[in-house]
């Protein structure tokens, strides 16, 4: 006799029934629920089967029951199961009874409808307060149910945001933090898409990793002086994060911290930091410049990876350890170092331009004159061995630098009266230029800040700025290299060209000595927006398991594109120009589904909505059917199929 298993069948030998509930007994004193067998909306779980206590939801036994928008769960029930209720993609409210003492991991894990956890106010382990649940005593926030819509303030009893308290909760456009949290949980606010600003109080000590992963909206965070140190992951995929001031008491920076921020402009890295990790800038398209402190000793591979629009970096210590790709995609990137510091290497280091600084001196006699809501500060110049140097003054308030400043005064306004500030002022340098002889090198600073080589744009007319350092050397530019222009002190010029294509920029600057040096940057005009060519499923028979597939006529810009689902959560994945949505669990039999399709390409050219929809098969039975084929044809005898169909 043949014998066929099927490993997609699940049978539990065990289990017994009551009406839609598959259940087992427990060492025969208590029930545990271990599968929904269901279509029905509102389940209410009994206190009591065959008059034993029902006191469990097992693992996974309400996974993916997409008809359940209610639970009523008895005072009777005291533990919920790891991913209990995973995917219930309808369920709007859970009612926890009196007895609830264990909730297991990801028990409502990508329940994209709830928006409450009602609990019984007579529960000693748990409370819920607005829908969202709490320990009893309010200092534990253990999780926000993912539909919550709008604005979300934490009690001030809240010690703790627990690990993915607010993960994917799509919906939350605010959180307000209470001054006592000193705990922020792993993947705490992931993928919170709408949540734009957040402050993170001087209370909290300890973050996790992944705290801010992909959230996209994000664009400004304050960091409090309480983190000493900021874990992997981050702030990977906020791609709306323009800048951010971490503490200067951070010590700690992890890896990929700072992954694909391709709006990323500055940052200020503290000084104490001993090391710059792996990717931690990866994809960072619009950081341009940066400094890195005397503390930083080893800098890891790709640590900056394609950050195409960086073209300055200046150390301030001795060189770190590092090899050649530790810059890979930073094409116009010119190292900097103090002259006494030790390691570097000119004309190169490390495969980069590198170029020496004089250290600058520091102003003096710093006066601070309080008035009515601001403060004057004044300050005197360094002395005759530095003062030629300085370029600008950093000012700085309770250690964040808050303007640039070429005078030696300003005001700040916006004070509170009887609060205390501190301030300071730090002189920022240029490029030591020195005498020129002819025939010698001239290690001064000539760049192109935009456009960036390789770089797109949908019209034919923009304007490129460049930077000349020292000001006063005399500059020629063109386009394609036709018609070269003297730029007559200028450093912007609006191009126009007629056509579609490569274009270059050149560019020649001469200082005093007559050195020369040459720029120029290649860059792609496309006005012509992309199309759709092809895209399935299409039609009336589509798997449940099928991935939405789309190709476009051109390069996308990957994180404007957007397909959508009849509200189906799922990833995209890219090969060349073609888009592929996984959905992140199974399509619903028998049913319509409707995919629409926005984005831009690379240039900024928007593509036109795309819609159509699809119809899923009845693939339970199909899959039935052909079993039984297979069977009869083969002639096997004594098969015994277990299948269930939700």
């Amino acid at each position: 006799m043949a014998v066929m298993i099927f490993p997609f069948v699940e049978f539990d030998a065990g289990a017994e029934t009551l009406g839609d509930l598959e259940y087992r007994v427990m060492g025969g004193a208590a029930v545990e629920i271990t599968r929904y067998l269901g279509e029905e909306e509102t389940v209410v779980i009994p206190d009591t089967i065959n008059e034993l206590p029902v006191t469990s939801i097992g693992n996974y036994a309400f996974a993916s029951c997409s008809s359940v928008t209610n639970i009523i769960i008895p005072d009777s029930m005291t533990n919920i199961g790891d991913w209990a209720f995973y995917h219930c993609e309808s369920l709007t409210s859970v009612s926890l009874g009196r007895s609830i003492s264990h909730i297991g991991n990801n028990a409502f894990y990508h329940c994209p409808s709830l928006i409450s956890f009602d609990v019984d106010p007579e529960n000693i382990i748990h409370a819920s307060i607005d829908g969202i649940l709490y320990n009893k005593d309010v200092t534990v926030l253990i999780q926000c149910p993912v539909g919550k819509i709008g604005d979300v303030i934490v009690p001030d009893s809240v010690t703790i945001i627990g690990d993915r308290a607010f993960s994917y909760c799509p919906y939350i456009t605010s959180i307000t933090l209470g001054d006592n949290v000193v705990q922020i949980g792993n993947s705490a606010f992931t993928s919170c898409t709408s949540l734009t600003s957040i402050t993170i109080p001087d209370s909290v000590t300890t973050m996790g990793h992944s705290v801010f992963h992909g959230c996209y909206n994000l664009a400004t965070i304050t960091i409090g002086n309480g983190v000493t140190s900021i874990s992997d992951w981050t702030f990977a995929y906020c791609s709306s994060l323009t800048s951010i001031v971490i503490s200067e008491k951070v010590t700690s920076l992890g890896e990929y911290l700072f992954y694909d921020c391709s709006l990323l402009t500055s940052v200020t890295i503290p000084d104490g930091v001993p090391r710059i990790g792996e990717r931690t800038f990866y994809y960072c398209d619009s950081l341009k410049s940066l400094t890195i402190p005397k503390s930083v000793t080893n800098i890891a591979n790709h640590a900056f990876y394609s950050c195409r629009s960086l073209t300055s970096i200046i150390f301030e210590g001795d060189a770190p350890s590092a090899n050649t790709y530790w810059a890979i995609g930073c094409d116009d990137l010119v190292v900097y170092y103090y002259e006494g510091s030790t390691g570097f290497i000119t004309p190169t280091w490390k495969g980069k331009p590198c170029y020496p600084l004089k250290v600058p001196g520091e102003p003096t006699d710093l006066v601070a004159t309080p008035g009515d809501g601001q403060v004057s500060l004044s300050w005197s110049a360094p002395g005759a061995d530095g003062s030629e140097l300085v370029e600008y003054y950093v000012v700085y308030m309770n250690g964040e630098e808050i303007a640039n400043i070429t005078g030696t005064n300003t005001t700040v306004t916006g004070l509170t009266n009887g609060e205390e500030y501190t301030f300071a002022v730090k002189a920022g340098n240029r490029l030591d230029i020195g005498p020129q002889s002819e025939g010698t090198t001239s290690p001064f600073n000539v760049r192109i800040i935009s456009p960036v080589d390789d770089s797109y744009s949908n019209t034919r007319s923009n304007e490129i700025h460049w930077l000349t350092d020292p000001a006063g050397m005399t500059v020629e530019y063109s386009i394609d290299g036709v018609n070269w222009i003297d730029a007559d002190g200028a450093t912007s010029y609006t191009w126009s060209v007629p056509s579609d294509g490569a274009h270059t920029f050149h560019m020649r600057a001469v200082d005093r000595a007559g050195n020369m040096v040459e720029r120029s940057v290649t860059f792609t005009v496309d006005t012509v927006a992309p199309t759709v060519v092809s895209r399935t499923p299409s039609g009336n028979d589509a798997s449940t398991q099928t991935a939405i597939i789309v190709e476009f006529s051109k390069a996308m810009n990957k994180s404007s594109v957007s397909i959508t689902v009849d509200g189906v959560s799922g990833t995209i994945s890219w090969d060349g120009n073609i888009a592929t949505f996984a959905p992140s669990s199974g399509l619903k039999e028998n049913t319509e589904y409707t995919v629409v399709v926005n984005g831009k390409d690379i240039a900024g050219n928007d593509l036109e909505e795309t819609t159509w929809t699809f119809r899923t098969a009845n693939d339970g039975a199909l899959l039935l059917i052909g079993i039984v084929a297979a069977v009869v044809a083969a002639g096997i005898v004594g098969v015994v199929m277990f299948m269930r169909k939700r």
